[in-house]
């Protein structure tokens, strides 16, 4: 199966398997564009769905073109297939809303990773319990953020990006490059931008000599 090419422009996609259970129609759902749908997609062929709607947008808030699209189509005795109940959603009351919209349409949901069918006894009441835990997790997850952020403030630590790279992880970025890496590879490794990566390696290229001994002087000289 070709990658789903997904850009702003065109944010979801809809992969078709003629030789699929056509009742079976599956979602996958990633966040941002460096995210990756791989995995989801995977399962979802596994699972021979006969449609596989695709796209990259934030489920917390704003349109989501790819699953409106799906609810569209969506009919009585379809099966709606996701890896994890949280691709429908990002909130409790998203999630039961979601839940609802596929019920009325005569349809069911199957969550691959947490084993809920609701076209089973108990499955309505597995999903609103898991979507519960879940939203309560994210919620502490953001609370425990906002509170070592502030903590660390009161420290006096400085928040946010450094203004400069180190020297040696200007290095670093070089020696990954003659290694063969890309721009994004060595981003993702060292945790830090495309456009710093370039910056890192203009630093290292304008150095002579051992690079454990370039400093922050040398740079600006």
């Amino acid at each position: 199966m070709k990658k789903p090419n997904l850009t702003d422009a065109k944010p979801w996609t809809v992969w078709r398997n003629p030789h699929g259970v056509q009742t079976l129609i599956g979602y996958a759902r990633v966040s941002t564009r460096d995210q990756n749908l791989d995995v989801q997609m995977l399962r979802l062929r596994e699972e021979k769905c006969g449609r596989i709607y695709a796209e990259k947008v934030s489920g917390a808030n704003g349109p989501r073109p790819g699953w409106e699209a799906l609810l569209a189509e969506l009919r009585a005795g379809d099966t709606l297939l996701v890896l994890r109940i949280d691709r429908m959603g990002r909130r409790l009351n998203e999630l039961v809303k979601s839940l609802d919209t596929v019920r009325e349409a005569g349809a069911h949901v199957r969550s691959l990773e947490e084993g809920i069918d609701t076209s089973q006894r108990g499955g309505r009441f597995a999903f609103n319990v898991i979507a519960s835990l879940a939203e309560k997790v994210r919620d502490d997850i953001s609370e425990n953020t906002r509170a070592g952020l502030a903590a660390a403030k009161l420290r006096g630590k400085v928040l946010g990006r450094p203004r400069k790279l180190e020297p040696a992880r200007a290095a670093h970025c070089a020696q990954l490059r003659a290694q063969g890496f890309t721009l994004r590879e060595i981003g993702r490794a060292m945790g830090i931008g495309k456009t710093t990566v370039q910056r890192a390696l203009a630093m290292a290229s304008a150095l002579r000599g051992d690079p454990r001994q370039m400093s922050l002087a040398a740079l600006e000289s």
